[in-house]
């Protein structure tokens, strides 16, 4: 995922979903999200149906850290 010079990346878009389901992604990057965009999660699993849209995924496991423990998600909270 692209960052700007500061650390965040150069775009973002953060919305409330009707739930951690599949469909409920899928539907909202098609809303959302231009054909080929790169998705950047903490590895859920319902992410992994941008990848069987137009979407590229990459999941980061946390595997239970805080997000200022992970260089790829220290943006979130600065």
């Amino acid at each position: 995922m692209p960052l700007n010079e500061a650390g965040p990346p150069s775009h973002a878009k953060i919305t409330a979903i009707d739930g951690f389901s599949s469909e409920a992604i899928v539907d909202w990057a098609s809303s959302h999200l231009a054909p080929g965009s790169e998705l950047l999660s903490d590895g859920l699993a319902c992410f992994r149906a941008a990848a069987t849209a137009d979407y590229s995924h990459e999941a980061v496991v946390t595997s239970g850290k805080q997000p200022n423990d992970l260089p790829e998600f220290r943006w979130i909270n600065s």
